[in-house]
């Protein structure tokens, strides 16, 4: 691929991405937590493997494009120091590039994951096996003390909450400066960025693990901060 290439097959993604969001979240409050996200993360490690199996661009471009849909439901991360140890270590087993490796360890280690989740995850405060029934009944009132209202599914259609949705001028705007402006330049470019250092591969992918370390250790941080504060 040329440079223009790769720029269209990173960028691509976040068509099927964009355009999923708002009906991921309405998709949500119809079906089953446990098996809705489940079944998206498993699709999404399926359809992350397949990518291993791409010949050309336009197939790249078009597993971009269905991840982009599948992935919608999260924000999953960069694994730098697992890709370091398998570009390392498997880059040519059986045959198969290192970089073809990646998609089909991370993708399979997606696709038992999600399905362990399925099985996990409770669905709501009410459903949780692992609490006492005064512990449910604390949590259910702790959400509707901070969304100040109970959580009624069948309240409203999913077409009245579209409506309600889209009348909010932030609500349609909201992901294309948070998703795409801000986070994901960074995130998809940070390795080529590192690349012109001149280390190789396995060096280049290990300088890229402090950087979501400490970005990790910060979400940690906010999240317990935040928690304490009501902030």
């Amino acid at each position: 691929m040329t440079k223009t290439n790769f720029n269209l097959a990173t960028s691509i993604f976040f068509v099927g991405y964009l355009l999923m969001q708002l009906p991921s979240n309405l998709l949500l409050t119809r079906v089953k937590p446990t098996v809705y996200l489940a079944t998206a993360m498993t699709l999404w490690g399926v359809i992350s493997t397949t990518q291993s199996a791409v010949h050309s661009f336009g197939a790249l471009v078009a597993a971009r494009i269905c991840l982009g849909f599948v992935e919608a439901p999260f924000f999953p991360g960069r694994a730098g120091l697992l890709g370091a140890g398998i570009l390392e270590n498997l880059d040519g087993a059986h045959g198969i590039a290192g970089w073809r490796w990646l998609f089909i360890v991370e993708g399979v280690i997606t696709i038992g994951i999600a399905i362990t989740a399925g099985f996990v995850l409770p669905d709501f405060p009410a459903t949780v096996k692992w609490l006492d029934e005064e512990e449910r009944a604390f949590a259910q009132w702790r959400l509707i003390h901070d969304a100040k209202e109970a959580d009624n599914s069948k309240s409203t259609t999913m077409m009245e909450g579209l409506k309600l949705a889209l009348r909010l001028p932030h609500v349609p705007l909201r992901p294309v400066p948070a998703h795409v402006l801000l986070s994901q330049t960074l995130q998809y470019f940070f390795l080529s960025i590192v690349n012109t250092l001149g280390y190789g591969h396995f060096e280049t992918l290990l300088l890229t693990v402090p950087v979501w370390f400490a970005t990790f250790l910060v979400s940690l941080l906010v999240t317990y901060t935040s928690g304490r504060t009501g902030d």
